[in-house]
């Protein structure tokens, strides 16, 4: 027979209290991760700055191939970059972007990088409108309307900013041109953060930003609902490892 005294279950019973906190606080904390983590996906790849309301996931359905139409080193450097930066993300997709400086036989997208004053008027020449002026840089994205697929991308930058905020905005462009349609105000780290004051200067994809590509070209399909995009979410998001 084992005696037990009072100071021993009290101790015992502390012990529980302790093991039982601590796991409601992990759980609570994971809980808490996940659904900020939703909030993001669902707000970059279901909403558009430019589109009232809600919309459906479109991406690309093959691997795309961007004109470079640049001709000065630096900007060449720029889109090298952002391109090298995407295609380490998506390499375990299946996906990449080719980016050619001499016209290519079929191209799905340009990037260019010219004077902020001529962005309206590449616009419309590339079949796109602009509301306001005052960009640093601008994408403009042409989707099937039956499939819901990426049809062609048209993405400028202003010739006259640094270097590096060059290769951010570039960045930040050319990542929103496979699907991600809209800027957010949630994660300062990520490449697309802006919260109305402060835009993203960063030189390199967010954490956050790596597992959305990653789960928008593994896992999602053009035309995917928010409904089934949660489902998959909730299926897939927690086994994604970037670097």
């Amino acid at each position: 027979m084992t005696l037990f005294n009072k100071e021993s279950i009290s101790c015992a019973l502390g012990l529980v209290i302790l093991i039982a906190t601590h796991s409601s606080s992990t759980t609570g904390h994971a809980s808490s991760k996940a659904h900020d983590d939703w909030n993001f996906v669902r707000h970059v790849l279901l909403t558009s700055e430019y589109a009232e309301g809600d919309q459906r996931i479109g991406r690309w359905i093959k691997s795309p191939t961007y004109w470079g139409f640049v001709h000065v080193d630096e900007h060449k450097a720029a889109a090298k970059y952002a391109i090298t930066e995407l295609n380490n993300v998506l390499k375990q997709t299946g996906f990449k972007i080719y980016l050619s400086f001499d016209q290519p036989e079929h191209i799905d997208g340009a990037i260019s990088v010219i004077p902020e004053k001529d962005f309206r008027g590449y616009m419309k020449i590339s079949g796109c409108s602009m509301r306001d002026t005052g960009y640093n840089g601008h994408l403009c994205m042409l989707t099937d309307r039956t499939g819901y697929f990426i049809d062609h991308i048209s993405a400028v930058v202003d010739e006259d900013l640094s270097e590096r905020h060059l290769k951010s905005v570039m960045l930040e462009e050319l990542y929103q041109s496979l699907g991600v349609t809209n800027d957010h105000g949630m994660v300062q780290d990520s490449i697309n953060y802006d919260d109305g004051e402060v835009s993203s200067m960063q030189l390199g994809l967010g954490k956050i930003d790596k597992k959305t590509l990653v789960f928008l070209y593994k896992y999602l399909e053009p035309g995917d609902d928010e409904a089934t995009v949660k489902d998959k979410f909730d299926k897939h998001w927690s086994s994604i490892s970037v670097d």
